[in-house]
């Protein structure tokens, strides 16, 4: 990894050269420019990770995209909003070796700007997270991008059941985000659970799915990382069908506060589980939590605000490295046998456990 102020080290080792990442706000002067050109006949990685204020003439070289005809991975994600423009896309249409694409908050591009990456028919990584300009008619473009595998959609209020629909072409996708979608409704989940290769499927905040939706994800077997955190409609019967994704290895249902024992039962046989998140499912109570002895490779387990268990909720867990008990009222001395056999524990939280001596804490360090 090469810092843009290194560049002028760089020419002698020019078929070495593979990436170089921008840190800080730092200008970009003609020698630099230069001398950037001089590697870019092997550079394949470019990045510019959380510059709040990056320079025209910077953004300008970046962005002369003759001088990088092998680039493979470009991330403008953080460039200052009023740089990254439609017509700045456009001369990124021309990186035909282009994989991976990060536009993380870059507010201004819209559909017209995403037309002109149709172009690039190896793109296997798009990230629009927080392009707050993205609409309907951009998935329509979107959706001509049949190599996608990795798509993140985080934060796209504009996007609609509708829109969901149109992703149905790319039948590749292995990765989806979209956490903060809050236009997602069931009937546009239905389209998203025909996306049958998905692995990785975040739906972080999605307030308005319900359990008819989450029931169609049984339908997506491959999944190992489902977050369904603060989707609060769902209840016992919307999580019962997740219990035949057999291949999770990551549940995120927080906030899901209609979920109870009988729910978390139904998830029996998730045996390759390693995180679970339930924080805020208030609902639950020792009977429930018994079925967590059946996850044999559970080392993450968050049951923050899970207000009724008691001592004897988590006796059989020795494996766990991070635990959240915080919120857990009954939490009390009684604890002190449940956590002493967690000897690969480095991680406990037990903010707000009221009843939780002083003498317990000093036990823990």
């Amino acid at each position: 990894m090469l810092k843009a102020a290194e560049l002028g080290a760089t020419t002698s080792v020019a078929d070495l050269f593979v990436r170089v990442v921008w840190e800080g706000c730092l200008p970009l002067d003609l020698r630099a420019q230069l001398n950037l050109r001089l590697v870019s006949q092997s550079l394949r990685h470019l990045v510019t990770p959380q510059i709040s204020a990056l320079r025209a003439n910077m953004l300008t070289c970046i962005l002369n995209t003759a001088h990088f005809p092998g680039l493979g991975a470009l991330d403008l994600s953080g460039s200052h909003p009023l740089e990254v423009t439609d017509c700045r896309l456009q001369q990124i249409s021309v990186l035909t070796n282009l994989t991976v694409l990060n536009l993380q908050e870059c507010r201004l591009v819209t559909e017209e700007g995403l037309s002109t990456l149709v172009a690039l028919p190896a793109l296997a990584k798009l990230s629009l997270r927080g392009c707050q300009q993205i609409s309907h008619e951009a998935m329509g473009v979107v959706a001509c991008l049949t190599a996608l595998t990795s798509l993140d959609l985080e934060r796209c209020a504009q996007l609609s059941d509708d829109s969901f629909r149109c992703l149905t072409p790319l039948t590749g996708l292995t990765d989806l985000n979209l956490d903060g979608c809050s236009q997602l409704h069931d009937v546009g989940l239905g389209a998203i659970a025909a996306l049958s290769r998905l692995r990785r499927l975040r739906l972080k905040g999605c307030t308005e799915v319900m359990d008819a939706g989450v029931q169609l994800l049984c339908f997506l077997t491959p999944l190992t990382h489902l977050d369904l955190s603060g989707c609060w409609q769902t209840t016992d019967e919307g999580i019962a069908a997740l219990g035949g994704l057999t291949a999770l290895t990551h549940l995120d249902i927080t906030g899901c506060r209609h979920l109870t024992d009988a729910g978390l039962r139904e998830l029996a046989l998730l045996s390759k589980l390693t995180v679970l998140h339930l924080a805020e499912c208030s609902h639950l109570t020792d009977q429930g939590t018994q079925v967590l002895f059946g996850f044999p490779r559970l080392t993450h387990l968050d049951l923050r605000g899970c207000v009724r268990l008691s001592d004897s909720a988590l006796q059989p867990l020795q494996d766990l490295v991070y635990l959240n008990l915080s919120g857990c009222a009954p939490v009390t001395i009684g604890w002190r046998r449940v956590l002493e056999p967690l000897t690969g524990l480095t991680e406990l939280h037990l903010e707000d456990c009221v009843q939780v001596r002083g003498t317990f804490l000093h036990l823990l360090s």
